[in-house]
């Protein structure tokens, strides 16, 4: 299994030269201790209403500011809705955003999922943060019900960093002719609320999260002013994979760079049924090289270890459960066990012509939306651990 080659992010800035990466090394002091975070609010939005159609937010200009870690998006209700008998749907509230997108300068794609609950699936298991599920995030609400005002209330982040510590992944982001964009859409009342309700009103907002450009100096000591391996990409993406009942393989398309984690969504018809007919066991199969075998309760028992989430006392889809559906696989916990704390060292290297393959007996027909992160590094990114 050969590295991949790697892959080249356009810089929005012209004329700089990335400076050494690394640790600290000859009296070079490392970028995250020359620099400091930051975050800016660029987007906000508000007299929002679901209708029967959906509706474009995009694109959105990012703003431009030295390093860009990560953005995070947010959705409140400022005036409740109104119905009899308001009832919630699978994938929300999070869905009430859809197409989520965020391109390059050139106008290529860096991160791209159909809807929102892909983006809180993300967030949840991406490891990006100290506690991860948007579920528990202070202010989160769902509020449905009989002669219950519907509201909503929820934040998901669209990560670019790998891991703030080293900002590895940080992307420069100082030309504001030539921006990043965003791009979000409104679902429509049907799908996010059940029943007959009427639209509460809407204020979208979204941050940058950021680093400084670091001084060139600190107490006379050089200082790194770029993050390490820069213009190293994270990628975000969504493969569906149509699923047959039975003995079936689900196979991911497009590889080629370094895998980090797999959040594979199943659904038939809804993601509760999909948990239920999720294979039991599956195997991780790699050019016909089986890699792993792994039982359902054994797979329940990794998201707990690893992302802390199911356990004794939870209920599915809600705060700090399983999602129905979602069985997370990750190349990311080699720090101390938990994803997000990691090296890099566990990332899969794959070329283009392997085949990555989930291979199991599958409960019912379905689909199964694969959500692929992927790490394209832009020298060596292992140099700093």
């Amino acid at each position: 299994m050969a590295a991949p080659s790697g892959s080249t992010l356009v810089q929005p800035t012209t004329g700089q030269v990335a400076a050494v990466t690394g640790q600290e090394t000859g009296g070079i002091v490392p970028f995250i201790r020359g620099s400091g975070l930051g975050r800016y609010k660029f987007y906000d939005k508000s007299g929002l209403t679901l209708t029967t159609n959906t509706q474009d937010l995009g694109p959105i200009p990012v703003k431009a500011y030295d390093y860009m870690r990560s953005l995070v998006v947010t959705v409140e209700t400022t005036s409740p809705g109104g119905g009899t008998a308001v009832t919630t749907v699978e994938d929300g509230p999070f869905n009430l955003l859809q197409n989520i997108k965020v391109e390059q300068p050139n106008g290529q794609t860096m991160f791209q999922v159909s809807s929102g609950y892909s983006c809180a699936m993300i967030h949840k298991y991406g490891g990006y943060a100290g506690y991860n599920d948007p579920r528990t995030l202070p202010g989160f609400q769902y509020t449905t019900g009989a002669g219950v005002a519907p509201s909503v209330k929820f934040a998901f982040r669209i990560p670019f960093e790998l891991n703030i510590r080293d900002a590895l992944g940080s992307l420069p982001n100082k030309d504001a002719n030539a921006p990043f964009n965003l791009y979000l859409t409104l679902n429509t009342l049907a799908n996010v609320f059940g029943g007959s309700p009427t639209s509460p009103t809407l204020r979208v907002q979204v941050w940058l999260e950021a680093w400084d450009q670091p001084p060139s100096t600190l107490d006379g000591q050089d200082v790194e002013t770029t993050p390490p391996a820069m213009n190293t990409l994270q990628r975000w993406t969504e493969q569906p994979i149509a699923i047959n009942s039975g003995q079936f393989d689900a196979q991911l398309k497009r590889l080629g760079n370094y895998i980090r984690l797999l959040v594979p969504i199943y659904r038939v018809t809804t993601r509760s049924a999909g948990d239920g007919d999720w294979p039991d066991p599956m195997q991780i199969v790699l050019d016909e090289d089986t890699k792993d075998n792994i039982s359902k309760d054994e797979w329940l028992r990794d998201i707990y270890e690893k992302w802390g989430y199911g356990g004794v006392g939870t209920t599915a889809d809600a705060a700090m459960g399983h999602d129905n559906g979602v069985f997370p696989y990750d190349y990311a916990h080699e720090w101390d066990g938990r994803v997000g704390h990691e090296t890099g060292d566990l990332y899969l290297p794959t070329i283009e012509s392997e085949a990555y393959i989930l291979r199991g007996s599958w409960g019912a027909d379905g689909t199964v939306t694969m959500l692929v992160n992927e790490v394209l590094p832009a020298g060596d990114i292992f140099i700093s651990n």
